[in-house]
């Protein structure tokens, strides 16, 4: 999937959210399905891993943000 065709992140600002913390890439479906389910009225925060945590796993930054915005349209999530 080309960068343009996945959204893009926006800062939240004071918008209550929660940090999901889908440190390996393949959480985020059941974390959308949770939000979809019971999130009214907070912000979600799906992708999350440290700099240690992507050094360990030879993950990039760009990486665990795409693994992200791609389960977040593979669940369906329209925000």
């Amino acid at each position: 999937m080309s960068e343009q065709s996945l959204p893009k992140p926006v800062c939240l600002g004071l918008d209550p959210s929660f940090g999901f913390g889908d440190r390996t890439g393949v959480a985020t479906p059941g974390h959308v399905a949770s939000m979809q389910r019971a999130g009214n009225g907070i912000q979600p925060i799906f992708p999350q891993q440290s700099i240690r945590e992507m050094a360990r796993t030879s993950r990039t930054p760009i990486g665990v943000m795409n693994d992200a915005l791609q389960g977040m349209i593979d669940a369906g999530w329209t925000g």
